[in-house]
Protein backbone atom coordinates (compact mmCIF):
# COMPACT_ATOMS: atom_id res chain seq x y z
CA UNK A 1 0.00 0.00 0.00
CA UNK A 2 1.29 3.52 -0.74
CA UNK A 3 1.68 6.02 1.57
CA UNK A 4 2.26 10.03 1.39
CA UNK A 5 5.53 9.39 1.80
CA UNK A 6 6.02 6.11 -0.54
CA UNK A 7 4.59 8.29 -4.04
CA UNK A 8 3.99 6.53 -7.09
CA UNK A 9 6.15 8.80 -9.59
CA UNK A 10 4.26 9.33 -12.65
CA UNK A 11 5.92 11.05 -15.99
CA UNK A 12 3.53 13.05 -18.90
CA UNK A 13 5.28 13.95 -21.61
CA UNK A 14 3.52 16.71 -23.54
CA UNK A 15 1.79 19.80 -22.12
CA UNK A 16 -1.35 19.60 -24.76
CA UNK A 17 -5.07 18.75 -23.72
CA UNK A 18 -4.14 15.30 -22.85
CA UNK A 19 -1.17 15.96 -20.66
CA UNK A 20 -2.79 18.90 -18.75
CA UNK A 21 -5.90 17.07 -17.92
CA UNK A 22 -3.71 13.79 -16.69
CA UNK A 23 -1.67 16.18 -14.72
CA UNK A 24 -4.41 18.65 -13.06
CA UNK A 25 -6.29 15.89 -11.91
CA UNK A 26 -3.76 13.23 -10.60
CA UNK A 27 -2.41 16.39 -8.35
CA UNK A 28 -5.45 15.75 -6.28
CA UNK A 29 -4.08 12.29 -5.33
CA UNK A 30 -1.87 12.74 -2.58
CA UNK A 31 0.06 9.29 -3.18
CA UNK A 32 0.74 10.46 -7.01
CA UNK A 33 4.56 12.71 -7.32
CA UNK A 34 3.62 13.47 -10.65
CA UNK A 35 5.92 15.18 -13.44
CA UNK A 36 4.96 17.21 -16.58
CA UNK A 37 7.49 17.43 -19.47
CA UNK A 38 6.76 20.00 -22.03
CA UNK A 39 8.64 21.09 -25.10
CA UNK A 40 6.85 24.69 -24.64
CA UNK A 41 6.02 26.87 -21.57
CA UNK A 42 2.55 27.23 -23.04
CA UNK A 43 -0.35 25.67 -23.33
CA UNK A 44 -1.54 26.41 -26.86
CA UNK A 45 -5.15 26.13 -27.55
CA UNK A 46 -4.75 24.13 -30.80
CA UNK A 47 -8.36 24.54 -31.83
CA UNK A 48 -8.24 28.50 -32.25
CA UNK A 49 -4.68 28.85 -34.05
CA UNK A 50 -6.38 30.15 -36.89
CA UNK A 51 -7.29 33.13 -35.16
CA UNK A 52 -4.19 34.02 -34.87
CA UNK A 53 -3.10 34.21 -38.17
CA UNK A 54 -6.16 36.49 -38.77
CA UNK A 55 -5.48 38.82 -35.81
CA UNK A 56 -6.72 37.18 -32.65
CA UNK A 57 -3.76 38.23 -29.46
CA UNK A 58 -1.84 35.54 -28.06
CA UNK A 59 -3.19 35.02 -25.12
CA UNK A 60 -6.49 33.86 -26.45
CA UNK A 61 -4.62 31.28 -27.79
CA UNK A 62 -2.02 30.76 -25.23
CA UNK A 63 -1.89 30.38 -21.32
CA UNK A 64 1.84 29.61 -19.74
CA UNK A 65 1.53 26.16 -18.19
CA UNK A 66 2.53 27.07 -14.88
CA UNK A 67 -1.15 29.20 -13.91
CA UNK A 68 -3.03 26.00 -15.47
CA UNK A 69 -0.50 23.05 -13.45
CA UNK A 70 -1.33 22.91 -9.98
CA UNK A 71 1.79 23.64 -7.61
CA UNK A 72 2.40 20.12 -6.28
CA UNK A 73 3.07 19.25 -9.97
CA UNK A 74 6.88 19.30 -11.38
CA UNK A 75 6.88 21.24 -14.17
CA UNK A 76 10.06 20.17 -16.94
CA UNK A 77 10.37 22.45 -19.98
CA UNK A 78 12.62 19.97 -21.76
CA UNK A 79 12.45 17.91 -24.57
CA UNK A 80 11.31 14.00 -24.66
CA UNK A 81 14.40 12.05 -26.41
CA UNK A 82 13.61 8.21 -25.72
CA UNK A 83 12.07 5.82 -23.31
CA UNK A 84 13.73 2.50 -21.39
CA UNK A 85 11.19 -0.11 -20.83
CA UNK A 86 13.57 -2.04 -18.83
CA UNK A 87 14.55 0.22 -16.41
CA UNK A 88 11.70 2.79 -16.29
CA UNK A 89 13.28 6.14 -17.39
CA UNK A 90 12.61 8.46 -19.76
CA UNK A 91 15.90 10.97 -21.05
CA UNK A 92 15.58 14.18 -22.14
CA UNK A 93 17.66 16.36 -24.60
CA UNK A 94 18.93 18.40 -21.12
CA UNK A 95 20.81 15.04 -20.21
CA UNK A 96 18.28 14.19 -17.53
CA UNK A 97 16.79 10.94 -16.82
CA UNK A 98 13.23 10.56 -15.17
CA UNK A 99 12.73 7.02 -12.97
CA UNK A 100 8.76 6.42 -13.11
CA UNK A 101 6.37 4.07 -11.79
CA UNK A 102 3.70 4.92 -14.47
CA UNK A 103 4.19 7.32 -17.70
CA UNK A 104 1.87 9.02 -20.33
CA UNK A 105 3.55 9.71 -23.36
CA UNK A 106 1.27 12.67 -25.36
CA UNK A 107 3.59 14.17 -27.45
CA UNK A 108 0.72 15.32 -30.70
CA UNK A 109 1.22 15.38 -34.08
CA UNK A 110 3.40 17.43 -36.79
CA UNK A 111 2.38 18.16 -40.31
CA UNK A 112 2.45 15.14 -42.96
CA UNK A 113 2.77 16.39 -46.17
CA UNK A 114 2.44 13.18 -47.59
CA UNK A 115 5.40 13.19 -49.91
CA UNK A 116 3.90 15.44 -52.13
CA UNK A 117 7.09 17.07 -54.26
CA UNK A 118 7.64 21.17 -52.81
CA UNK A 119 4.97 21.04 -50.05
CA UNK A 120 7.44 21.05 -47.29
CA UNK A 121 9.71 23.62 -48.43
CA UNK A 122 7.53 25.83 -50.15
CA UNK A 123 3.86 25.76 -47.69
CA UNK A 124 3.18 27.79 -44.33
CA UNK A 125 0.99 26.37 -41.69
CA UNK A 126 0.01 27.21 -38.48
CA UNK A 127 0.65 24.01 -36.08
CA UNK A 128 2.28 26.56 -33.16
CA UNK A 129 1.32 30.29 -32.31
CA UNK A 130 5.63 30.15 -33.47
CA UNK A 131 4.47 29.81 -36.86
CA UNK A 132 0.81 31.13 -36.82
CA UNK A 133 2.65 34.34 -35.77
CA UNK A 134 4.89 34.14 -38.69
CA UNK A 135 2.53 33.50 -41.45
CA UNK A 136 0.38 36.26 -40.25
CA UNK A 137 3.34 38.69 -40.15
CA UNK A 138 4.01 37.19 -43.95
CA UNK A 139 0.93 37.86 -44.79
CA UNK A 140 0.57 41.37 -43.77
CA UNK A 141 4.28 41.76 -44.91
CA UNK A 142 2.91 41.14 -48.35
CA UNK A 143 -0.33 43.57 -47.89
CA UNK A 144 2.62 46.33 -47.36
CA UNK A 145 4.55 45.51 -50.51
CA UNK A 146 1.59 45.57 -52.66
CA UNK A 147 1.35 48.87 -52.13
CA UNK A 148 4.24 49.69 -54.35
CA UNK A 149 3.30 47.42 -57.28
CA UNK A 150 0.51 47.20 -60.21
CA UNK A 151 -3.32 45.92 -59.55
CA UNK A 152 -2.11 42.83 -61.85
CA UNK A 153 1.28 42.55 -59.86
CA UNK A 154 -0.53 43.30 -56.33
CA UNK A 155 -3.29 40.74 -57.36
CA UNK A 156 -1.05 38.08 -58.20
CA UNK A 157 1.05 38.82 -54.63
CA UNK A 158 -2.25 38.71 -53.01
CA UNK A 159 -3.14 35.21 -54.28
CA UNK A 160 -3.23 32.93 -51.40
CA UNK A 161 -4.09 29.08 -51.58
CA UNK A 162 -5.48 27.24 -48.66
CA UNK A 163 -4.82 23.50 -48.95
CA UNK A 164 -7.19 20.92 -47.20
CA UNK A 165 -10.64 21.58 -46.52
CA UNK A 166 -10.76 20.07 -42.89
CA UNK A 167 -12.05 21.92 -40.00
CA UNK A 168 -8.47 23.81 -39.75
CA UNK A 169 -8.65 25.25 -43.34
CA UNK A 170 -12.39 25.80 -43.65
CA UNK A 171 -11.98 27.88 -40.27
CA UNK A 172 -8.76 30.25 -41.27
CA UNK A 173 -10.50 30.41 -44.93
CA UNK A 174 -13.53 31.81 -43.54
CA UNK A 175 -11.46 34.25 -41.48
CA UNK A 176 -8.88 35.06 -43.43
CA UNK A 177 -10.38 37.55 -45.93
CA UNK A 178 -12.40 39.73 -43.56
CA UNK A 179 -8.84 40.48 -41.37
CA UNK A 180 -6.96 40.89 -44.96
CA UNK A 181 -9.27 43.21 -46.50
CA UNK A 182 -9.60 45.47 -43.37
CA UNK A 183 -5.90 45.92 -43.49
CA UNK A 184 -5.17 46.28 -47.00
CA UNK A 185 -7.74 49.31 -46.70
CA UNK A 186 -5.73 51.12 -43.96
CA UNK A 187 -2.93 51.16 -46.11
CA UNK A 188 -4.58 52.04 -49.08
CA UNK A 189 -4.69 49.06 -51.13
CA UNK A 190 -7.22 48.19 -52.74
CA UNK A 191 -8.92 44.72 -50.83
CA UNK A 192 -10.65 43.48 -54.04
CA UNK A 193 -7.19 42.61 -54.89
CA UNK A 194 -7.18 39.55 -51.97
CA UNK A 195 -7.84 35.99 -53.21
CA UNK A 196 -8.37 32.90 -50.97
CA UNK A 197 -8.86 30.04 -52.70
CA UNK A 198 -9.32 26.77 -50.78
CA UNK A 199 -8.56 23.59 -52.45
CA UNK A 200 -9.04 19.76 -51.86
CA UNK A 201 -9.04 16.45 -53.10
CA UNK A 202 -12.60 15.22 -51.62
CA UNK A 203 -15.76 16.04 -53.80
CA UNK A 204 -16.48 18.70 -51.14
CA UNK A 205 -15.44 20.56 -48.05
CA UNK A 206 -15.87 19.34 -44.63
CA UNK A 207 -16.07 15.59 -46.21
CA UNK A 208 -16.80 13.94 -42.75
CA UNK A 209 -19.93 16.07 -42.03
CA UNK A 210 -23.06 15.29 -43.38
CA UNK A 211 -23.54 16.53 -47.47
CA UNK A 212 -26.27 19.14 -46.41
CA UNK A 213 -24.15 20.44 -44.23
CA UNK A 214 -21.10 20.63 -46.21
CA UNK A 215 -23.39 22.52 -48.47
CA UNK A 216 -23.84 25.52 -46.00
CA UNK A 217 -20.68 25.57 -45.30
CA UNK A 218 -19.79 26.08 -48.81
CA UNK A 219 -22.31 28.26 -49.05
CA UNK A 220 -20.80 30.26 -46.50
CA UNK A 221 -17.28 30.42 -47.69
CA UNK A 222 -18.43 32.18 -51.19
CA UNK A 223 -20.03 34.84 -49.49
CA UNK A 224 -17.01 35.29 -47.67
CA UNK A 225 -15.13 35.56 -50.99
CA UNK A 226 -13.80 32.21 -50.91
CA UNK A 227 -13.23 30.17 -54.02
CA UNK A 228 -13.68 26.37 -53.36
CA UNK A 229 -12.09 23.44 -55.71
CA UNK A 230 -13.23 20.67 -54.70
CA UNK A 231 -11.99 16.91 -55.67
CA UNK A 232 -8.73 18.54 -56.67
CA UNK A 233 -5.44 16.67 -55.95
CA UNK A 234 -2.07 18.28 -55.12
CA UNK A 235 0.54 17.46 -57.18
CA UNK A 236 3.99 19.49 -56.61
CA UNK A 237 4.29 22.68 -55.09
CA UNK A 238 7.55 24.66 -56.14
CA UNK A 239 7.71 28.59 -55.15
CA UNK A 240 4.94 30.22 -57.63
CA UNK A 241 3.00 26.94 -58.67
CA UNK A 242 0.46 24.64 -57.43
CA UNK A 243 0.58 21.59 -60.16
CA UNK A 244 -3.07 20.04 -59.29
CA UNK A 245 -5.07 17.32 -60.76
CA UNK A 246 -8.83 18.83 -61.62
CA UNK A 247 -10.59 15.38 -60.67
CA UNK A 248 -14.14 16.66 -61.60
CA UNK A 249 -13.48 16.42 -65.29
CA UNK A 250 -13.74 13.14 -67.22
CA UNK A 251 -11.06 12.36 -67.86
CA UNK A 252 -9.16 13.81 -65.06
CA UNK A 253 -6.51 16.95 -65.86
CA UNK A 254 -3.32 18.30 -64.42
CA UNK A 255 -2.76 21.82 -64.36
CA UNK A 256 -0.60 24.78 -62.65
CA UNK A 257 -2.70 27.25 -60.57
CA UNK A 258 -0.50 30.56 -59.13
CA UNK A 259 -0.40 31.10 -55.44
CA UNK A 260 2.01 33.52 -53.80
CA UNK A 261 1.43 31.84 -50.67
CA UNK A 262 0.27 28.03 -49.65
CA UNK A 263 -0.84 27.10 -46.67
CA UNK A 264 -0.76 23.35 -45.29
CA UNK A 265 -3.62 22.55 -43.60
CA UNK A 266 -4.29 19.02 -45.64
CA UNK A 267 -2.73 16.60 -43.23
CA UNK A 268 -0.90 15.54 -39.57
CA UNK A 269 0.89 12.85 -38.43
CA UNK A 270 1.85 11.27 -34.99
CA UNK A 271 5.23 13.18 -33.26
CA UNK A 272 8.43 11.57 -34.87
CA UNK A 273 8.77 11.08 -30.90
CA UNK A 274 6.61 7.77 -30.45
CA UNK A 275 9.23 5.68 -32.72
CA UNK A 276 11.25 5.92 -30.09
CA UNK A 277 9.30 3.56 -27.93
CA UNK A 278 10.95 -0.41 -27.49
CA UNK A 279 8.65 -2.49 -29.79
CA UNK A 280 5.93 -0.12 -30.47
CA UNK A 281 3.05 -1.03 -32.80
CA UNK A 282 1.81 1.07 -35.61
CA UNK A 283 -2.20 0.59 -36.01
CA UNK A 284 -3.02 1.18 -39.97
CA UNK A 285 -4.19 4.72 -39.51
CA UNK A 286 -0.28 5.23 -38.26
CA UNK A 287 -1.13 5.69 -34.65
CA UNK A 288 0.06 3.93 -31.62
CA UNK A 289 -1.42 0.33 -30.94
CA UNK A 290 -2.62 0.61 -27.54
CA UNK A 291 -4.61 -1.94 -25.02
CA UNK A 292 -8.09 -1.38 -23.95
CA UNK A 293 -6.74 0.74 -21.13
CA UNK A 294 -4.76 3.16 -23.56
CA UNK A 295 -1.63 1.22 -22.45
CA UNK A 296 1.55 -0.08 -24.59
CA UNK A 297 0.23 -3.77 -25.27
CA UNK A 298 3.87 -5.31 -24.14
CA UNK A 299 3.89 -2.77 -20.73
CA UNK A 300 1.13 -1.69 -19.01
CA UNK A 301 2.85 1.14 -16.66
CA UNK A 302 3.21 2.83 -20.37
CA UNK A 303 0.10 5.04 -21.56
CA UNK A 304 -0.72 6.64 -25.14
CA UNK A 305 -2.76 9.49 -24.88
CA UNK A 306 -4.18 12.29 -27.39
CA UNK A 307 -2.92 12.57 -30.79
CA UNK A 308 -0.52 9.28 -30.97
CA UNK A 309 -3.01 7.07 -29.14
CA UNK A 310 -4.11 4.48 -31.99
CA UNK A 311 -8.17 4.37 -30.70
CA UNK A 312 -11.10 6.11 -32.66
CA UNK A 313 -11.82 9.46 -32.70
CA UNK A 314 -7.78 10.20 -32.03
CA UNK A 315 -6.70 13.19 -33.53
CA UNK A 316 -9.58 15.86 -31.74
CA UNK A 317 -9.21 17.85 -28.86
CA UNK A 318 -12.17 16.20 -27.12
CA UNK A 319 -10.85 12.76 -27.21
CA UNK A 320 -7.56 13.80 -25.75
CA UNK A 321 -9.44 15.53 -23.26
CA UNK A 322 -11.37 12.29 -22.19
CA UNK A 323 -8.31 10.23 -22.20
CA UNK A 324 -6.58 12.44 -19.91
CA UNK A 325 -9.42 12.85 -17.17
CA UNK A 326 -9.72 8.43 -18.30
CA UNK A 327 -5.91 8.14 -17.23
CA UNK A 328 -5.85 10.15 -14.36
CA UNK A 329 -8.83 7.88 -13.28
CA UNK A 330 -7.12 4.93 -14.00
CA UNK A 331 -3.88 5.61 -12.61
CA UNK A 332 -4.99 6.69 -9.43
CA UNK A 333 -6.95 3.71 -9.42
CA UNK A 334 -3.96 1.54 -10.01
CA UNK A 335 -2.12 2.97 -7.48
CA UNK A 336 -4.82 1.99 -4.77
CA UNK A 337 -5.08 -1.48 -6.44
CA UNK A 338 -8.50 -0.73 -7.69
CA UNK A 339 -9.76 -2.83 -10.67
CA UNK A 340 -9.81 -0.27 -13.50
CA UNK A 341 -12.61 0.13 -16.60
CA UNK A 342 -11.70 0.07 -19.88
CA UNK A 343 -11.55 3.18 -22.39
CA UNK A 344 -14.99 3.80 -24.43
CA UNK A 345 -14.20 6.29 -27.11
CA UNK A 346 -16.78 8.72 -27.42
CA UNK A 347 -17.75 10.45 -31.03
CA UNK A 348 -17.17 14.26 -31.15
CA UNK A 349 -19.52 17.13 -31.55
CA UNK A 350 -17.81 19.27 -34.75
CA UNK A 351 -18.85 23.22 -34.06
CA UNK A 352 -16.58 24.85 -37.10
CA UNK A 353 -16.28 28.89 -37.81
CA UNK A 354 -16.80 29.81 -41.02
CA UNK A 355 -16.58 33.96 -40.72
CA UNK A 356 -17.56 36.41 -38.65
CA UNK A 357 -20.46 35.38 -36.39
CA UNK A 358 -21.62 31.88 -38.28
CA UNK A 359 -20.69 28.52 -37.55
CA UNK A 360 -21.83 24.81 -38.53
CA UNK A 361 -22.22 22.57 -35.37
CA UNK A 362 -22.62 18.88 -36.20
CA UNK A 363 -22.94 15.76 -33.89
CA UNK A 364 -23.99 12.07 -36.13
CA UNK A 365 -26.50 13.89 -38.38
CA UNK A 366 -28.01 16.75 -36.14
CA UNK A 367 -26.90 19.65 -37.78
CA UNK A 368 -27.21 23.61 -36.75
CA UNK A 369 -25.88 26.92 -38.60
CA UNK A 370 -25.86 30.35 -37.77
CA UNK A 371 -25.17 32.45 -35.42
CA UNK A 372 -26.57 29.95 -32.65
CA UNK A 373 -23.85 27.68 -33.48
CA UNK A 374 -21.13 30.13 -33.55
CA UNK A 375 -22.42 31.27 -29.58
CA UNK A 376 -21.94 27.43 -28.97
CA UNK A 377 -18.62 27.89 -30.35
CA UNK A 378 -17.43 30.59 -27.90
CA UNK A 379 -19.47 28.60 -25.33
CA UNK A 380 -17.20 25.47 -25.67
CA UNK A 381 -14.01 27.37 -25.66
CA UNK A 382 -14.93 29.54 -22.82
CA UNK A 383 -15.83 26.55 -20.78
CA UNK A 384 -12.64 24.33 -21.65
CA UNK A 385 -10.66 27.61 -20.38
CA UNK A 386 -12.84 28.03 -17.14
CA UNK A 387 -11.96 24.61 -16.28
CA UNK A 388 -8.08 24.82 -16.61
CA UNK A 389 -7.34 28.90 -15.57
CA UNK A 390 -8.89 31.70 -13.87
CA UNK A 391 -12.22 33.48 -14.56
CA UNK A 392 -10.57 36.51 -15.28
CA UNK A 393 -8.07 34.98 -18.29
CA UNK A 394 -11.67 33.88 -19.23
CA UNK A 395 -13.26 37.41 -19.35
CA UNK A 396 -10.08 38.92 -21.05
CA UNK A 397 -10.33 36.16 -23.76
CA UNK A 398 -14.45 36.71 -24.17
CA UNK A 399 -13.61 40.05 -24.36
CA UNK A 400 -11.51 40.29 -27.04
CA UNK A 401 -13.90 37.16 -28.82
CA UNK A 402 -16.84 39.48 -29.19
CA UNK A 403 -15.42 42.71 -29.46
Amino acid sequence: MKTPQNRSKVVIVGGGFAGIEVARLLAKNPLAEVTLVSTNNCFQYYPNLYRLVAGASANQVSIPLDKIIPKNVTLLIDTYIGIDLTQKAISLKSGSALSYDYAVLAMGSDANYFGIEGMEAHAQDFLSVKKALALRSSLLQKISDAKNLSEAEAKELLHIMIIGAGPSGTELAGALGPFLKEKAKKVGVNPSLIGIDLLDSSPRVLAALPEHASALVTEQLQKNGVTVYANYGVNACDEDFLTVTNKNTPEPTTLKMKASTVIWTAGTKISGAFATIPGVVMTEKKRVQVTSTLALPNDDSVYIAGDGSGTQYSGLAQTAIDQGQYLAKTISNRIAGVPVSDYVPQPGVFVIPVGKAWAILNKKQFVVSGLAAYIIRIIVDARYFLSITSIAQVISMLKKETS
